[in-house]
């Protein structure tokens, strides 16, 4: 068996390692990271986003400036940024052809203003789209290139294109930069990573983002050629910053969250900023605040919105130029995102996997799904603890899948010895149990020892009306078919709402919702079943005579199965059962046929109707409680019945204001109101007027909350 586990095991995961999915599920495991963590670390103050968006667009329009805007605006965008300071001014714009002409502006004056504003500035990058095909490259581009050939280089980039389309010629002065803007995403159409230098005609060109921060970082107005990049073999060298890329020359980006405008980076509309440069008496940005900082300028406009599938695409739309103002603000704060050692990784991703098939083998199915939760578990904290303190993204799919894998060839091989195993178990107890309590035990052979877990769930009680009067008229014969008859139709109703029938007692009922597998449900089964309960009628009582009183609880519960070695019975033990079986009880001091707890009432929600009763203590537990009575389904209540309800609710308010002459007079005023159909709100109405005489002369039945303590089950 040994032999067979370690082998099929060893397979499996091979097989695994070659499956393309696995690098998926890898990839939106790091998203999720993301998603997760994304307020652990903020965007630089340092990185401002120039939006050109639909208002800038909309008051432009009213001047009679229509898209595309004159290039003279990038001008007057330009000058006003260099002269407050920006460290670097970055276009995400393709100026690849002439300015058009305009009736009040000439496209040729308005390039050439853009062109010497650039050329002033110095600190302008440009856009740049590598392209996989030759184009006839402009010589006057090879000085875009941000690595000469002088650079030692270590390693090739991981994108090569043989051409690139850039600005018009106009704009390639001395001092202009470059960076290039091509998409890069994973097998899924996500970007998560990109590179941060390409290679065209044995040249080095930069990233967009790269050469920005690069610009920023220098205090001298540079050619592209003489930035400060050096390219390593697992880093780049940015000045005096290291900033860590993959073997491939790529960067994984770290995302600080949603984005767009009012979420993560300061935007400002163009707009704006152009009034801020053409009226600096009367600013709209406060005069200094560019001063140190890099300043990307992009489109947000709806129609024009350079949209990219990001990590964070699926809750807003992700504009590709706060794609590059998040690198830089990854370089400038150090947020480098890495990916764990590959030795470290697989040195203890091999010892985990050989301790799951030692633990697996060994203890066969009792404590492998144990040993696969506490791996995935450790394995979940571990990657948490390097992703938040460290940046570091350790693999979770492929560990995940692996250790899966190993679960499932553990209790493959170990199967046939467990199902005899079974089948002995079985014989053995088969005279004393059930077939259901049996098929407990075998998943579960810790239930043989008296005990069980705890669990959330819901005890329903049923409880026959005036049954003993009842039997009193009838044979043993006729006594036992009407319990049948009634506990079958109630018993059908609990089993079609998923609620376990745990027994019963004489003329009543105890069901358990919840249980044994768990679910969110259990208290809205228990209602449901309620309301069918209640309507099950039993031959020799009248239609409108009430025929079953029933209580409902929910809460924290002891589930196990109970008894001796020689006969054990799944069943629930705790508070909440002795809570429900004394709210059942509750329905003859209130007249009422189904009362509920308030924890019930929370976890059913709003497709029933309740009725808020009062707030007691019940016998046997110290804490007041506060119940309710189920009505029936909120689409069931009538307008009469919802109206009488709140007038209900107003004369509860006057009782628990301890006004009880002037709340019998409501109370007596509501069951008058009322024709003798409506027996049941006649009764609980006339039962608070009842209540309200017995503290007229005695106030010490309640306490000094006004709480009404029950002595009697």
């Amino acid at each position: 068996m040994w032999f067979w586990g370690i082998s099929l095991g060893i397979v499996m995961i091979i097989l695994i390692m070659n499956l393309g999915f696995i690098e998926t599920l890898e990839h939106k495991s790091q998203d999720f990271r993301f998603h997760l963590f994304s307020d652990n670390f903020i965007p630089s103050d340092d990185v401002v986003i120039i939006a050109i968006d639909q208002n800038s667009l909309d008051r432009f329009e009213k001047m009679a400036v229509s898209w595309p805007l004159p290039r003279e605006i990038y001008a007057v965008v330009t000058d006003y940024l260099s002269n407050e300071g920006a460290s670097s001014v970055v276009f995400d714009m393709i100026f690849n052809s002439r300015d058009i002409e305009r009736l009040n502006v000439s496209g040729a004056k308005s390039d050439s203003a853009f062109a010497r504003s650039i050329e002033s500035s110095g600190r302008v990058t440009l856009a740049l789209i590598g392209q996989d095909f030759l184009t006839g490259l402009r010589p006057t581009l090879e000085s875009a290139a941000g690595i000469g050939e002088s650079n030692e280089l270590e390693r090739s980039s991981s994108s090569e294109f043989r051409s690139l389309s850039g600005p018009i010629e106009l704009f390639q002065t001395k001092f202009t930069h470059y960076g290039i803007v091509n998409f890069q995403s994973d097998r899924d159409g996500i970007g998560r990573r990109l590179p941060l230098y390409y290679t065209i005609n044995e040249r080095k060109y930069l990233n967009l983002a790269l050469s920005a921060f690069a610009v920023g970082k220098s205090d001298d107005i540079l050619s592209q050629e003489n930035l400060n990049v050096s390219i390593f073999d697992d880093h780049l060298m940015v000045d005096s910053t290291k900033i860590p890329v993959s073997e491939s020359g790529e960067f994984l980006i770290y995302w600080y969250g949603p984005g767009g405008p009012g979420r993560k980076f300061d935007y400002f509309s163009i707009h704006d900023l152009v009034v801020s440069a053409l009226n600096p008496e009367k600013p709209l940005i406060p005069k200094g605040f560019f001063d140190g900082k890099y300043v990307f300028v992009g489109a947000t406009a709806p129609g024009l919105w350079d949209l990219k599938p990001t990590p964070f695409t699926g809750q807003t739309p992700y504009p590709g130029v706060e794609i590059y103002a998040t690198i830089v603000s990854n370089f400038i704060q150090n947020h480098f995102v890495s990916e764990a050692d590959s030795w470290e990784y697989s040195f203890l991703f091999v010892i985990l996997l050989i301790l799951e098939i030692v633990i697996i083998l060994k203890y066969r199915l009792q404590y492998g799904a144990v040993i696969l939760g506490l791996l995935i578990i450790g394995w979940s904290a571990a990657s948490i603890i390097a992703f938040t303190k460290y940046l570091v993204m350790l693999p979770i799919a492929e560990p995940f899948t692996s250790f899966l894998a190993i679960f499932i060839t553990g209790t493959s091989v170990s199967y046939l010895h467990e199902e005899r195993s079974r089948e002995n178990l079985r014989r053995m107890f088969n005279r004393y149990l059930s077939e259901d309590v049996i098929s407990k035990l075998l998943e579960d052979k810790s239930g043989l020892v008296l005990g069980g877990e705890e669990v959330e769930g819901t005890v329903l009680f049923v409880d026959i009306v005036g049954f003993t009067n009842l039997v009193e008229r009838l044979s043993p014969k006729e006594t036992v078919g009407i319990l049948n008859s009634y506990f079958g139709e109630s018993a059908e109703a609990i089993l079609d709402n998923s609620g376990l029938l745990d027994k019963f007692t004489g003329d009543g009922l105890m069901a358990i919702f919840g249980v044994p597998l768990s679910t969110p449900e259990h208290a809205r089964q228990a209602c449901l079943s309620a309301l069918i309960c209640r309507e099950v009628g039993i031959e020799g009582k009248k239609d409108k005579e009430p025929t079953s009183r029933i209580g409902i609880h929910s809460g924290k519960m002891i589930v196990g199965n109970i008894g001796t070695t020689r006969r054990t019975d799944y069943t629930a033990i705790g508070d909440v059962v002795n809570t429900a079986s004394r709210l059942e009880g509750l329905n003859k001091a209130y007249n009422t046929r189904v009362i509920i707890s308030e924890d019930v009432k929370n976890l059913a929600g709003d497709e029933f109707a309740f009725r808020n009763l009062d707030v007691v203590r019940v016998k046997g537990r110290e804490q007041p409680m506060r119940i309710f009575e189920l009505i029936d389904l909120s689409d069931n209540v009538s307008k009469e019945e919802a109206e009488w309800d709140k007038n209900f609710q107003k004369a509860i308010n006057v009782y628990r204001d301890r006004s009880y002459r002037k709340a019998k007079k409501q109370f007596i005023k509501l069951s008058e109101s009322l024709a003798a159909d409506y027996g049941e709100r006649r009764a609980i109405s006339a039962a608070y007027a009842d209540r309200c005489d017995q503290l007229i002369e005695n106030l010490g039945l309640v306490d000094e909350k006004g709480v009404f303590t029950f002595l009697t089950k």
